[in-house]
Order: structure tokens, then C-alpha cells, then sequence
């Protein structure tokens, strides 16, 4: 299967670090990903303002251009619109209807049933991705004290099989502690970064995560 990466908006600013991270970490492992050319924000929190069609049409534009294979984002919000834009597509006809109409207009075209998106976390828990990581760094992280979270995208309504994280924490050497409110919001659907409700939310976490 072809296996594309799709960074998003963030990776060119606030994650460049873990967009470097993931180039590095395909690299040490020896995959074949190929990153995903001239893809386009997937409409992030912003796309909550405007009309579905929108949101359908920004996700399911960098989804033709995989035409056909596997789709692996790091970015929760981008994994959440990708995937809600999947199962939409997949399921209501006249919805892919118009995002079609509109997608032919630059030679392109979403084919459902053709493209899976996943989040680095699964793709790194497969079985064949998952025997080559061990061979590279197993056991080798220092014995650090790490606290899971997940957030809200990666837990519903398009949840991750629960413990991935921790599997591959634990599989690198880490130890890993329970966090009681890793399923929890950080606030990052809101438009504003710096809302005090968000401050509230965050800190909340990180106290959450030392108990």
C-alpha cells in the first residue's frame, strides 16, 4: 500500500520540531513515506464557522491527492477533519456529489473506499512498522517518568485503539504513569490561544499529570 504524510499548518511553525521528528523517525526506519505534495489546511478549528461543504472539500482535496493508499497525519485536529470528512464522503452521496463537482474543476477526484487516514500513533503500532521500531529503540529511552494524553480528537468520536501511546512509550524504555485526565480538552478547538478558558484547561492537565 502506498503510505503518503500529511504534516499540516502547524508543522510550519508552532510543531516544526515534530514535523522534524517525523521526517528523522521515517528515515531511521527505513519507510517509504512519501510526503504528501501540494496539500492545503484541512480547515482546522476556523472551519466551524462556515457551511459543510467547506470543510468537506478542504479535507477531501489533500485525500484525492493520495488517490490511493494510506494518509498519516500527527496532528489531532488534522486527523479529526480528515477522518470526519472519510466517513461523511463515504456516507452521504450528495455530500460527495458536490465536493466532486468542485474538485474536478482542478482534475481531481475522491474516490471513497480508496484512501484510510491514520494517525502516526496507529501507524506505528502496526505490526510490520511496529517490528522495525523495535529493533531501533527498544529499551533505549532514559528511564524518564512520562504522563500519556490523548485529548479530546484522538479519543472520540474517531478514537484511537486505547494504549497505543503507552505501548510505545513503554516499548522505548519509558515509564509511564497513569494520567487521569488524558481523554480530556485542552481547549484547542477554540479560536483564541490565548483564552483564559484555554489557560484554565491546560493548567489543569499539567497539575493533573503530576499527581
Amino acid at each position: 500500500m502506498n503510505l503518503f504524510y500529511y504534516p499540516g499548518c502547524a508543522s510550519q511553525h508552532l510543531a516544526r520540531d515534530l514535523h522534524q521528528a517525523v521526517e528523522a523517525l521515517f528515515s531511521a526506519l527505513d519507510l517509504e513515506v512519501t510526503p504528501l505534495e501540494d496539500w492545503n489546511c484541512c480547515g482546522a478549528r476556523e472551519i466551524a464557522g462556515y457551511r459543510p461543504l467547506v470543510g468537506w472539500l478542504l479535507a477531501a482535496r489533500n485525500l484525492a491527492l493520495v488517490k490511493e493508499g494510506k494518509l498519516i497525519t500527527t496532528c489531532s485536529l488534522c486527523y479529526h477533519n480528515l477522518k470526519r470528512a472519510e466517513k461523511e464522503l463515504q456516507e452521504n452521496g450528495e455530500a460527495l456529489r458536490q465536493t466532486n463537482a468542485l474538485l474536478k474543476e482542478e482534475g481531481l477526484q475522491y474516490s471513497p473506499g480508496k484512501v484510510r487516514v491514520v494517525h502516526l500513533l496507529e501507524f506505528l503500532c502496526e505490526k510490520g512498522t511496529l517490528s522495525r521500531l523495535v529493533s531501533e529503540v527498544k529499551g533505549k529511552a532514559p528511564r524518564s517518568r512520562i504522563a500519556p494524553f490523548y485529548g479530546c480528537f484522538l479519543s472520540r468520536p474517531f478514537g484511537l485503539e486505547p494504549g497505543l501511546m503507552e505501548k510505545l512509550l513503554d516499548l522505548s524504555g519509558f515509564e509511564v504513569i497513569a494520567h487521569p485526565l488524558k481523554h480530556h480538552c485542552c481547549g484547542g478547538h477554540l479560536p483564541r490561544t490565548d483564552s483564559p478558558v484555554i489557560k484554565d484547561l491546560c493548567g489543569r492537565l499539567v497539575y493533573g499529570g503530576k499527581r
